[in-house]
């Protein structure tokens, strides 16, 4: 610890230790079994040696410092390592873990856990990150207290989660303080049995933030789980044809939603996806605040989320007449967030009620305007569309053109209260 500048007076006030990347999973892999066990008996005998006052042991696979900005990582490979070679890392995981399980108040059981029957999680626990594959293949698993709990992970599972795993009064099991929520579901594997439960009924009266991967894979009914309203932020990560396969109950239980698609090679077509999707816009949900991100989709031509005040979309093609179509749908928006690969060369403007002469409003509320263009950008059509839009007081473009639009928009629309500036999505 003294070469990273860590004296041995500081390292006793270390009480969280994060493990980053996969090199752990790779530590020691062409040595022999025998001299992986005492290397990861050494190594974890030489962390709690150093770090006596751990009480937070968590791993993340990417090689960055996790941050509650950016969308929590889902990591449904991750298998458990059972063979008759586990590596070094799993030991010394293993190893941490049954030395400090009971002291700690955010733990992990995503690739190795101590089958024995001495582990216990501490009452104190506040986070907890499960493969729901891996604690299935031990032969014991101490039950997980809720009480006190504030986040979970459980990943790799397999249609339906295993609520056993949690310490519940009968029937009924509540997670009082639990304000978000992450399931990673995964494809069944074959002949692995569905998993059933004895709890009935499960409560997250305090949640705010419901992450969900492998929605299409997943036979949980979330609407039973997650009342109409009852989560603050719905995050999607998912392929591009998620609602085609999955459908839309989920949505119901929040106003705010994000979905990240991931760039995928999809079995439906993008007539199917476009299909699916044009399907979803056309649902009477009652969102607030809407991100897509990831893969490009086909801009909505009919939208019933009449309530929307957020909206951040990626498409292909756009042009104001496009976007015309879409403002005079939502009657609330306050902002409009587009990214597109192009605007047409040859757009002739939009339909009868976009008026460059602001004597006809496209919109009487939106605040805030940003589009980026990877290629290019229509500069007097969006000038135009900026002057039907009477309220409008920010308009975010590429830096490059920046200097360019603040000065038409001064010169030829006198709004010299509209800010300019680089597009942002935040």
């Amino acid at each position: 610890m003294e070469k990273f500048g860590i004296t041995k007076v500081q390292s006793l006030k270390i009480s969280s230790i994060v493990i980053l990347g996969q090199g752990l999973l790779a530590a020691s892999a062409n040595s022999l079994q025998s001299s992986r066990e005492v290397e990861a008996d050494q190594a974890a005998r030489s962390i709690i040696g150093i770090c006596p006052r751990m009480t937070s042991l968590l791993y993340n696979p990417d090689e960055f410092w996790p941050s509650e900005v950016e969308l929590p990582l889902f990591e449904p490979e991750i298998e458990p390592h059972t063979g008759i070679l586990p590596c070094m890392g799993a030991i010394l995981i293993s190893n941490l873990l049954t030395h400090s399980v009971s002291s700690l108040t955010a733990a992990h059981a995503l690739f190795a856990f101590p089958d024995n029957a001495g582990a216990a999680f501490s009452e104190n626990l506040t986070r907890i990150d499960i493969n729901a594959r891996l604690v299935r293949s031990l032969r014991r698993f101490p039950k997980i207290p809720v009480a006190k709990l504030r986040k979970v992970g459980i990943y790799n599972i397999d249609n339906l989660v295993d609520w056993e795993l949690f310490q519940s009064n009968g029937y009924v099991l509540e997670f009082p303080r639990v304000e978000d929520l992450a399931l990673g579901f995964a494809d069944r594997v074959h002949g692995r049995s569905t998993v059933t439960s004895s709890v009935h009924d499960i409560l997250f009266p305090a949640i705010r933030m419901l992450k969900v991967s492998g929605l299409a894979h997943s036979m949980m009914n979330f609407p039973a789980h997650f009342p109409p309203g009852s989560v603050t932020l719905l995050t999607l990560l998912d392929e591009p044809d998620v609602f085609l396969k999955a459908g839309y109950n989920i949505l119901s239980c929040t106003q705010n939603l994000f979905v990240r698609s991931l760039e995928t090679e999809s079995t439906a077509s993008g007539i199917e996806l476009a299909t699916a999707l044009q399907r979803l816009f056309r649902q009477r949900l009652r969102l607030r605040n809407v991100a897509f991100e990831g893969v490009a989709y086909t801009l909505p031509k009919v939208i019933n989320w009449v309530w929307l005040k957020w909206f951040q979309f990626t498409t292909h093609i756009l042009s104001v007449k496009d976007i015309v179509k879409l403002l005079v749908q939502l009657p609330r928006l306050k902002t409009l967030v587009l990214k597109c690969q192009t605007m047409p060369l040859d757009d002739m403007g939009a339909d009868a009620s976009f008026d460059p002469n602001g004597a006809n409003p496209v919109h009487a509320s939106l605040q805030r305007f940003d589009i980026e263009t990877q290629q290019y950008l229509d500069m007097t059509e969006i000038i135009e569309l900026v002057s039907c839009l009477p309220a409008i007081s920010e308009v975010g473009v590429s830096r490059d053109l920046v200097a360019a639009m603040d000065s038409c928009i001064k010169a030829l629309l006198s709004k010299s209260h509209v800010l300019v500036r680089e597009f942002s999505q935040v």
